[in-house]
């Protein structure tokens, strides 16, 4: 996730706590804002979604500055492009070890989850949303939901698993299931 926005001297601090423990070393934090303030430097007022702030998870406490939109417009100035108050934070991760984009709930002990002025918000644990057990036999990459049917069935063979079926000689879709031979 790379930040391409300037810093507008507006920020919120964005603590992800070191209890997160679904994340890998390397992987990226990104925080958006979906209705951020996209322009700067004139007064057109382009809403949309926009990054915000982002930094690469070590294993430790991670330290985000979001960067929060300036409207000097009613005064005869300009703008710039950063989050918008109370716009809702929308955390987003990188999972570099599968090289995959993850949308994310979260909880927190401090703060809350929209972008306020001031005090930071503590985020104590991420979810990530969409299947995220590639051997799982319906992984679905492109999913954005985990209702637990992206687990591997510990109960379901894989053969069933394929869309096939074990034959009389405990084959996968093996010649037993139509001539009732088995290979010695």
């Amino acid at each position: 996730f790379d930040v391409t926005i300037n810093e507008t001297g507006a920020n919120q601090l964005i603590i992800f706590s070191s209890s997160i423990a679904n994340l890998g070393v390397g992987d990226e934090i990104a925080v958006f804002d979906l209705n951020g303030l996209q322009n700067s430097g004139d007064c057109s007022s382009e809403i949309g979604e926009i990054l915000v702030g982002a930094g690469k998870w070590q294993g430790e406490q991670l330290e985000i500055s979001g960067i929060g939109s300036i409207d000097n417009c009613s005064v005869g100035g300009s703008q710039m492009a950063g989050y918008v108050e109370e716009n809702a934070i929308i955390v987003r991760v990188w999972d570099h070890s599968e090289s995959k984009e993850y949308e994310t709930t979260f909880t927190f002990s401090e703060g809350n989850n929209i972008f306020t002025t001031p005090g930071p918000t503590v985020i104590t644990s991420l979810n990530l949303l969409g299947c995220t057990d590639n051997t799982a036999c319906n992984y679905d990459p492109a999913a954005m939901e985990n209702d637990d049917s992206c687990e591997y069935p510990i109960d379901l063979d894989w053969c069933d698993c394929v869309g096939n079926v074990l034959d009389e000689c405990g084959i996968c879709g093996g010649p037993g299931a139509t001539d009732g031979l088995c290979p010695d």
